[in-house]
């Protein structure tokens, strides 16, 4: 970055430690595979942010089905998720299969 004035320049030099905060992330994803979080926040996010629902409530189903069945906050958004979007019918039988 230069700050200029009149006839006066001066460089500075920044440095961030959001790219290799970034890059452990991106290694943890791409070796260990998405979490039941990384699922869990994405769900969110598209369900606050966008129209796709669908792919909301996809991967909040798998968050809870196949990621961590015990992870409250996947077991509670996909209630919430029904509800929300009145998909409740016939929703313990479902549960049953």
């Amino acid at each position: 970055m230069s700050l200029k004035w009149a006839n006066t320049k001066i460089d500075i030099k920044v440095e961030s430690l959001v790219a290799k905060k970034l890059e452990k992330q991106y290694l943890e994803l791409l070796t260990k595979g998405p979490s039941a979080n990384d699922y869990y926040n994405g769900a969110k996010f598209f369900a606050d942010n966008t129209s796709e629902y669908e792919m909301a409530l996809e991967w909040i189903n798998y968050c809870h089905r196949e990621k961590d069945p015990m992870h409250f906050g996947c077991s509670f958004t996909r209630l919430e998720f029904l509800k929300k979007w009145g998909i409740t019918k016939n929703l313990f039988q479902q549960q049953k299969k």
